[in-house]
């Protein structure tokens, strides 16, 4: 077990709309984010990452708890980037 890499998986949805997402699945962006061209040596890989409104953005995160994913929503919404 020590080698299994923990997957997760967050994300609200409004009306078929990623309103706002936290995962670690391999995404072509967040790799290119991370890689640049050299992405495709690492299409396999798991990076956490977060995918804001209609998944239009992505940004390169650490590792969160659901907790951590609670707060981020309390803080965006306090900041009307989310309405839900």
């Amino acid at each position: 077990m020590e080698n299994e890499v923990r997957r997760h998986f967050d994300e609200i949805i409004n009306r078929d709309l990623v309103v706002i997402g936290f995962d670690n699945a391999p995404d072509i962006n967040a790799l290119k984010i991370k890689y640049g061209e050299g992405y495709v040596h690492h299409l396999d890989e798991r990076i956490p990452h977060f995918h804001g409104k209609g998944k239009k953005n992505t940004e390169l995160t650490k590792e969160i708890s659901f907790r951590e994913f609670l707060e981020k929503i309390k803080s965006l919404k306090s900041d009307k980037e989310i309405n839900c």
